[in-house]
């Protein structure tokens, strides 16, 4: 067993190995490094019994599937676009690589290196891509097994959610310059999301139903939200141009917001920094602090489980303050007490 270059090859790095007293070689990658790592994993598989000679015949490299890939996404995903930012790292580390040399091992060693550059989530995120690729690749009959099945992800700590108070959502909605407070005025009334945000066209606005239709949900079910009288009056003051209610250019939805958001939170002196996202967390908070029942709720974000509104509702200081003033143990006890017999507190 061994690692060596071939020059007269398209992948220079090669391996060389026996199975069951046949010699076997086949191409491993661009680097010595590559091809150690991928030598190893195949030792280990022989090792353990997990290795079949069918995964020694060439397959697609990962740069060649993940063109394949994308062009699926496009039209199957809304969220493709996230996925060629991710694919632009897994194609750096993977893309040399034929999908039966990547292993559970190649995957962690990824792994590892990712974390020191990024943070957990982002990598797991990632992870997940490969996972999902090397599924539609088993399903396409372009692979025979997923290496990342076996690998766990990293453990997520969730962040602080920020939830703004009535004062600080006026605040925010008076500093916004006037192009962007409309977005915020949106994100405060319907609890909507960025993307459906941004994606909202004046078809989707019911001016005689009172209505903003969100089609392109992420649970992929449609839903409608009763406007306010504040928002029915911001959207028939606002120029139409084109069909997207926010375009920069009357044809394409507008997309960086982060920072006209990050400055308007600075004039409004909303501190701890919200996310954009918490304007969706402050909409569902305040419907629960204001008595909403949490199926109504659930219907008005879109959720599909009644777990996930269970996760955005929070506790306002004032309201446990409120909470804890209702105890009244004392006149509880007096008056159990006033009515109890000698005898009958002895036998307590």
């Amino acid at each position: 067993m061994g690692v060596y270059r071939r020059k007269d090859s398209r992948t220079p790095w090669w391996i060389s190995y026996t199975y069951r007293g046949r010699q076997i070689r086949e191409p491993a990658g661009p680097t010595k490094r590559i091809a150690e790592d991928a030598l190893a994993a195949r030792k280990a598989d022989i090792a353990r019994e997990r290795f079949d000679l069918h995964d020694s015949k060439p397959s697609p490299l990962f740069r060649d599937f993940a063109e394949v890939y994308l062009g699926y996404a496009r039209d199957n995903k809304k969220s493709w676009d996230r996925d060629v930012q991710s694919l632009k790292h897994l194609l750096l580390f993977f893309g040399n690589r034929r999908l039966n040399q990547i292993s559970s091992f190649l995957i962690e060693h990824y792994k590892s290196e990712r974390k020191t550059k990024v943070k957990p989530a982002t990598v797991n995120r990632e992870l997940s891509l490969l996972k999902h690729m090397l599924n539609l690749a088993i399903r396409w009959g372009k692979a025979g097994t997923n290496p990342a099945r076996d690998v766990r992800p990293f453990k997520e700590e969730r962040g602080p959610i920020r939830v703004l108070s009535s004062d600080e959502c006026e605040r925010l909605i008076e500093a916004c310059p006037d192009y962007f407070r409309p977005i915020v005025i949106v994100a405060l009334y319907t609890g909507m999301r960025k993307g459906e945000i941004l994606g909202l066209r004046w078809t989707m606005v019911d001016f005689e139903r009172g209505l903003v239709h969100v089609e392109k949900s992420k649970s992929g079910k449609t839903r409608s939200v009763p406007m306010h009288e504040r928002l029915v009056e911001m959207f028939k003051g606002l120029k139409r141009n084109g069909e997207f209610v926010f375009s920069i250019d009357g044809k394409k939805p507008r997309k960086d917001i982060r920072k006209p958001f990050e400055k308007a939170q600075a004039e409004a002196g909303i501190y701890p920094r919200c996310r954009f996202h918490d304007l969706r967390h402050t909409f569902g908070s305040h419907l629960r602090r204001n008595g909403v029942d949490l199926v109504t709720v659930k219907e008005l974000m879109g959720h599909s489980r009644i777990e996930t509104t269970m996760k955005y509702m929070h506790s306002f200081p004032k309201q446990k303050d409120e909470a804890i003033a209702t105890l009244n143990y004392h006149s509880f006890i007096t008056e159990g007490e006033s009515g109890r017999s000698g005898s009958s507190r002895k036998s307590l």
